[in-house]
């Protein structure tokens, strides 16, 4: 979907909940989880869906904080949690975690040399 599709779409999806908002008068924290809602549509809609829903859902994690009266310390243990997380994915991810097969040649050699020369 191009980038102005998506923009059409995710502007309807963000008036809608604004007008959703006038009508409850549910303003605060309303508006976080439209803005979520709206980050979310327009990820899925782009293929940017880990960045962008990921702070969407964020946003609704915040507003449900705020509406459920939630300690604010919970907030911070959440967000401590998913960075331990994250940085384990990225350690994963990373060269240093992945082992070298039984058949590769040594990392100090250069491609085309042999270790005997």
């Amino acid at each position: 979907m191009s980038e102005q599709q998506s923009g059409i779409i995710t502007g309807g999806f963000f008036l809608i909940g604004i007008a959703a908002l006038a009508y409850t008068g549910m303003w605060w924290p309303g508006t976080l989880v439209v803005l979520g809602i709206t980050a979310i549509v327009h990820g899925l809609l782009c293929g940017k869906s880990l960045q962008t829903i990921s702070g969407g859902l964020w946003l609704i994690g915040i507003a449900a904080v705020f509406w459920f009266r939630l300690p604010w310390w919970l907030l911070l243990a959440l967000t401590g949690l998913v960075m331990i997380v994250g940085g384990l994915d990225l350690f994963r991810r990373s060269s240093t975690w992945k082992r070298k097969r039984k058949n590769d040649e040594d990392m100090d050699t250069r491609p085309g040399e042999s270790r005997a020369a």
